[in-house]
């Protein structure tokens, strides 16, 4: 992928044509979303409805390869989340690596929910919005303004004009 950073999508279809890939790149492709996905999926099922689901498949919670995550939305409780994700594709896991990346010796993250808890283990400071998730800021360094009171860019850009050191 690196040399296709910085392209636009023109160059990129004529450098695929130029090394003879771009027939190839265009022939259709069934990847897990297209096999996995139900012909017509249900938009905003009820909760008893998820529950259901999952109990159909008791093989779910037994994934080694993967890690499930299913909660009510931090800021809208009549909504739910199912989060699929490779069992090592954590934000903790994200934060370790930019660290060694990058050279850093200090991370400064920011959250609002339970899967932030992870990043914030490992985070040398961690903030959390006004309307995170209690545990989150109870575990936070400190404190910002909500999500709706822009709390994390507006502690951003106190910090880019000197107005506030972390």
């Amino acid at each position: 992928l690196r040399p296709l950073i910085g392209m636009d999508k023109t160059e990129i279809i004529e450098t695929s044509r130029h090394i003879n890939t771009f027939e190839t790149s265009i022939l259709p492709y069934e990847d897990c979303c297209t096999i996995f996905t139900p012909p017509h999926p249900k938009i905003r099922p009820e909760l008893e409805e998820i529950l259901a689901a999952e109990a159909a498949m008791p093989g779910l919670a037994a994934l080694d390869f993967a890690r499930v995550h299913f909660a009510a939305d931090t800021y809208d409780k009549e909504e739910y989340w199912l989060e699929t994700a490779r069992a090592d594709a954590t934000k903790a896991e994200g934060v370790r690596k930019l660290r060694a990346i990058t050279g850093r010796s200090r991370i400064v993250c920011f959250g609002d929910n339970l899967n932030d808890l992870p990043m914030f283990s490992v985070a040398d400071e961690c903030y959390a919005v006004a309307n995170a998730a209690p545990e989150v800021r109870a575990a936070a360094t400190g404190v910002l303004p909500s999500n709706e009171e822009l709390g994390v860019p507006r502690f951003l850009w106190a910090i880019g004009e000197g107005k506030h050191e972390i």
